[in-house]
């Protein structure tokens, strides 16, 4: 049974994206608490998914989308502005490896807690209110 994907998992999966985006930009300063906090929220949220293979990758999709515009938007103006002396920007194949290490755990665990979820489902131990 298909669910329709609502344009809010969309948005949320874009703003999601961004936020995670500029906060792994800073991820070696004090922000990288937040970081570690904007995870969680990240995976609540993924918990919270309706189980659809399609809502499930728009999602993903939106998330990669808004993580990317961020780190486009701000790293290439960094490597467009770089001066020879001062430059402290790496090259592009080098803040694409960083991108996918920060986006590729986010998708293992994600896909983890969907799956525990759905076992839990399965074997009748899911979370239903009690009457």
């Amino acid at each position: 049974m298909a669910q329709r994907v609502r344009s809010s998992h969309v948005a949320i999966a874009v703003a999601l994206g961004s936020v995670y985006g500029l906060l792994a930009l800073e991820a070696v300063s004090p922000l990288a608490i937040v970081l570690f906090i904007w995870i969680g929220l990240t995976l609540l949220w993924a918990w919270r998914l309706p189980t659809d293979a399609l809502v499930f990758g728009t999602s993903g999709a939106g998330f990669l989308a808004g993580f990317a515009t961020v780190w486009a938007l701000v790293l290439g103006h960094q490597l467009l502005t770089c001066q020879p002396l001062s430059c402290q920007a790496a090259d592009i194949p080098t803040d694409l490896l960083y991108g996918l290490a920060f986006t590729a755990p986010i998708y293992v665990l994600a896909g983890g807690a969907i799956g525990l979820r759905h076992l839990l489902r399965l074997s009748g131990m899911g979370l239903k209110p009690k009457s």
